[in-house]
């Protein structure tokens, strides 16, 4: 459940099928990689609940294309030729630079027409009018409605008011949850009526740095990411939308991992006891420097 805290009324964009497409043809650059080694929480998230699926379902999607080169100048003139401002960082022979992009154009069923729209407070924006291809769905018990516009293909265009949203991922999987629990509805609308929007966000993905991509050689087991870009633009007027989305990558080669090395619990750490078929753990702990002592053998 998302707290008050995690809620957002900033405009924000998450597009998880370039980053994904990023990442797989970065996978797909290295020979014989062994996959990606997640070295944060949001990162193994990331790659449990979208690379994952994503990445079976890359190939089908007509709109994505990628791009990896051992030259990182090439990557940034690609990004250059699809008009991104996103640029990765030079690297030095030991690395290499992926990017994939998202090019996405819907043209509704019916032009709409322009109009303009009034807020609460009075300001004024330009905006269309549908006055048919749309329908409306509730949610539970909101007062909102959400409005599903056709478009000329097989995409469905989702519109819903809202205070404030989840930030990050957990909007996708708020989304997610209006999806799987609207219901159609009949109301008495004449029309549909929508901002226009022009859109274009930018920023490091910082929480992607690290990300290793394992490979199998003793000497080098294992690239980086050392930066991570993204870049989503938006366009939507009466004539439909397009949704331009690059994600960019540059990786390093690490140093090789120490392997005779022992792996230390030197923190407060959580303790527990499992057996195979109960439903509960047996025994659970958190165990501070406080307890910390030799017991001098186990009888009790």
């Amino acid at each position: 459940m998302t707290s008050q805290e995690d809620l957002t009324d900033k405009t924000s964009t998450i597009v998880t099928y370039p980053l994904a497409a990023a990442l797989m043809e970065a996978e797909e650059f290295v020979i014989d990689s062994a996959g990606w080694n997640p070295v944060k929480v949001i990162q193994r998230d990331f790659l449990e609940k979208y690379y994952t699926p994503c990445r079976e379902e890359i190939p089908t999607i007509k709109e994505i294309e990628r791009v990896a080169h051992i030259d990182v100048e090439v990557v940034n003139k690609w990004l250059q030729n699809h008009d991104f401002d996103i640029q990765l960082d030079p690297l030095d022979e030991n690395g290499f630079g992926a990017a994939a992009m998202l090019d996405l154009l819907g043209l509704w069923l019916v032009k709409g027409k322009q109009v303009q729209i009034a807020t609460d407070d009075g300001s004024k924006y330009p905006g269309v009018r549908m006055d048919t291809g749309f329908t409306f769905n509730t949610v539970g018990g909101s007062s909102d409605l959400v409005v599903s516009l056709e478009t000329g293909d097989q995409d469905v265009v989702y519109m819903m008011m809202d205070e404030k949203v989840p930030s990050g991922f957990a909007m996708v999987s708020y989304v997610e949850e209006v999806l799987q629990n609207m219901t159609p509805v009949e109301r008495d609308y004449e029309a549909v009526i929508f901002p226009m929007i022009d859109l274009n966000e930018e920023g490091q993905l910082e929480w992607l740095i690290n990300l290793q991509l394992m490979i199998p050689q003793d000497r080098f087991p294992f690239y980086f990411i050392q930066h991570a870009l993204q870049q989503t633009r938006l366009k939507m007027n009466q004539e439909g939308y397009r949704v331009k989305s690059v994600a960019a990558v540059a990786m390093m080669l690490g140093a090789a991992l120490p392997e005779t090395l022992p792996y230390i619990i030197n923190r407060p750490f959580l303790m527990w006891i499992a057996r195979p078929g109960l439903s509960r753990p047996l025994f659970v702990a958190y165990l501070n420097t406080d307890v910390w002592k030799d017991p001098s053998g186990l009888d009790m």
